[in-house]
């Protein structure tokens, strides 16, 4: 199962998976996978471009007898990593899935990845940003604590092989209810946000396109706020931000 394992996830990113450790426990119908790698372009000697320490599962099983469903009921990611490269040619480190993905063409929509969940925890996650184009944005804020949970999670990404006409790029289409999203890790002052989630983004090798984000937070004894977001980023070495709020 592991290998197994290792191998879709080489699949679906283009990267290199490892997985130091699986177990599945059959009666509490619970898996458990340890030391979860995968390597991107960065160079051998370099942090892979993803990490995470403890990755643990619990599905349920529904219509057993008529018409049989696995549920992903709980999902916990425990110290997440994402080391993200920038450097002064526009590249990364990001791995492409175009490299590994068996197409007949190679020019339509894949889908990676999707998953729905009950319920979704991220604990002691960061995100690591090592901007080797920018000076100033590698020196202030390089790692980014994140936490969050949420319940009726769903994630859908899918990959967009460049062709003569275009980059290659990634769409992302998440939605999560109950979200509760500590920036800063346990300590930071800034307060735990509170609310349901929707967005829709594009990712490409030097920019990324927010098509839609709404945030409502909600507060108690207090209405709901909401707040909608649409705009782009270009060149990741040098920002340029262009929103609607």
């Amino acid at each position: 199962v592991r290998h197994r394992l290792e191998t879709d996830i080489d699949n679906a990113t283009g990267g290199r998976a490892e997985i130091a450790s699986f177990q599945w426990k059959l009666f509490d119908l619970e898996a458990e996978a340890r030391g979860v790698v995968i390597h991107g372009d960065e160079p051998a000697n370099e942090a892979p471009y993803a990490r995470i320490d403890r990755l643990r599962a619990r599905i349920s099983l529904l219509g057993f007898w008529w018409s049989p469903r696995v549920h992903l009921r709980e999902l916990v990611i425990t110290r997440p990593r994402l080391h993200l490269i920038l450097y002064r040619d526009g590249e990364t480190n990001q791995p492409h899935p175009g490299r590994r993905a068996n197409s007949a063409s190679g020019s339509g929509l894949q889908t990676l990845f999707t998953l729905q969940a009950g319920s979704v925890a991220v604990e002691q996650g960061v995100i690591d940003i090592d901007d080797r184009a920018a000076d100033v944005l590698d020196a202030q804020n390089r790692y980014q604590p994140l936490d969050f949970r949420g319940n009726d999670l769903s994630v859908s990404i899918s990959y967009l092989p460049s062709s003569q006409r275009r980059a290659e790029s990634y769409h992302i289409d998440a939605a999560v209810r109950d979200l509760d999203l500590t920036r800063g890790g346990a300590l930071a002052k800034t307060p735990v946000v509170h609310g349901y989630l929707q967005a829709s983004l594009d990712l490409l090798q030097d920019a990324a396109e927010l098509r839609s984000l709404r945030l409502t937070a909600r507060t108690k004894n207090a209405p709901d706020r909401t707040l909608e977001i649409a705009g782009s980023l270009s060149h990741f070495s040098a920002p340029q931000w262009q929103a609607l709020v």
